[in-house]
């Protein structure tokens, strides 16, 4: 292992030539901005710099035919050689692939190419096809690094716990929820309205909202008409049914059950509770009832959106509502909801816009007050 090792440093060490040189010059834009932190490295050889406030730069090679790498957030990397030149100047092209996309941080948006943070994105298109209730299951499998738990499977009360890089206190967990820039509860946000959710994951979002971002900010952003956009109507509707997956196997004859309880009695050493005459009486004429049968049944879910978009030079507008109709798998258990949802978008000049959010939510969850269990034994 001591002779591998050695052997790997010595390949490791890089051999210049000896008629090492000078190469400098000046990198700017395609616009002729002279760009400032542009890394220069000689291919090959690990060997950089970086470019001064002015655009300027100087490296040493080793030979005359070495390639130099010029590379920038935002640009398309460069590859020269060097070709005994001693001045080299260059021009980097923007490289919008990826770039142009807008991401909502904070009380606005950025583009990628800004962004210095971590952040999640979920598009609209993630959402579609997915018969979810609750928007907070928006995030579940979309963003890495964002853990989304639902708790219970009750209509009405399914909302999920979210998390963000985990646990960051004792305390509450939660992240904060902006819609449209304004903090709402998830839940009163209709799934079909979200056209995008953003997650800031990292210390950076704590520069916009300070400390209430120490468990990351969930940004959702929901969806707009556009200017001179035709009238558009388009609905969105499923229906589906539950059904509980496994069920353990009960004893639903009462008969049965005694000579059972007998049997266990006896191999515990006591004496038996029931005589062969009262088992054969309960067999006949006992209440013999499947109680997983009465207690559980196939729930059912029915959901429909409609909205309505349309814009001209300088108003747009979009207005939906939608309904959601649930079901438990246990009788009284049922969640009804109506979302309405108005946002108008208007430019009186050329710097300045204005936008309203109306949105009115209202829900109605019916589940049992309680449930008595008793445990009779003789």
């Amino acid at each position: 292992m001591t002779l591998h090792m050695a052997i790997c440093g010595i390949f490791a060490i890089p051999t210049y030539g000896q008629t090492k040189f000078i190469v400098s010059g000046n990198v700017v834009s395609e616009t002729n901005e002279t760009l400032a932190g542009v890394n220069v490295i000689v291919k090959g050889l690990g060997v950089g710099n970086t470019t001064d406030l002015n655009g300027n730069y100087s490296i040493s090679v080793s030979s005359k035919t070495d390639i130099l790498i010029f590379s920038f957030i935002g640009y398309a990397s460069k590859e020269v050689m060097v070709n005994n030149q001693s001045t080299l100047n260059i021009r980097l092209i923007s490289d919008a692939r990826g770039l142009g996309e807008v991401v909502v941080v904070g009380y606005g948006t950025h583009k990628k190419e800004n962004l210095t943070g971590a952040v999640g994105i979920v598009e609209s298109d993630f959402l579609e096809n997915r018969p979810i209730t609750n928007a907070s299951h928006a995030l579940q499998g979309g963003v890495s690094g964002v853990f989304v738990n639902q708790n219970s499977g009750q209509p009405g009360n399914d909302d999920a716990q979210i998390l963000i890089r985990g646990i960051g206190t004792l305390n509450n967990s939660n992240p904060l929820i902006l819609v449209d820039g304004v903090e709402a509860p998830i839940n009163n946000v209709a799934p079909n309205d979200i056209a995008s959710i953003s997650v800031l994951k990292d210390a950076a979002s704590a520069s916009i909202y300070g400390s209430r971002a120490a468990n990351g900010v969930v940004l959702i952003t929901t969806k707009r008409g556009k200017v001179n956009q035709k009238s558009s109507i388009s609905y969105s509707g499923y229906f589906g049914t539950s059904e509980v997956t496994r069920l353990p196997k009960m004893v639903n004859n009462s008969g049965q059950f005694m000579e059972l309880y007998n049997e266990a009695r006896a191999n515990s050493g006591y004496s038996i509770a029931f005589t062969d005459a009262e088992i054969s009486d309960y067999k006949q004429n006992g209440p013999n009832t499947n109680w997983l049968n009465e207690i559980f049944r196939n729930g059912t879910i029915q959901e429909h959106y409609i909205s309505v978009s349309a814009g001209g030079a300088k108003t747009s507008y979009l207005l939906s509502v939608g309904n959601l109709n649930q079901t438990g798998i246990t009788p009284s258990t049922s969640f009804k909801r109506y979302n309405m949802r108005l946002n108008l978008d208007s430019r009186i000049t050329d710097k300045l816009t204005f936008g309203s959010n109306i949105s009115l939510s209202t829900g109605k969850t019916i589940a049992p007050r309680g449930v008595e269990v008793f445990l009779y034994l003789k």
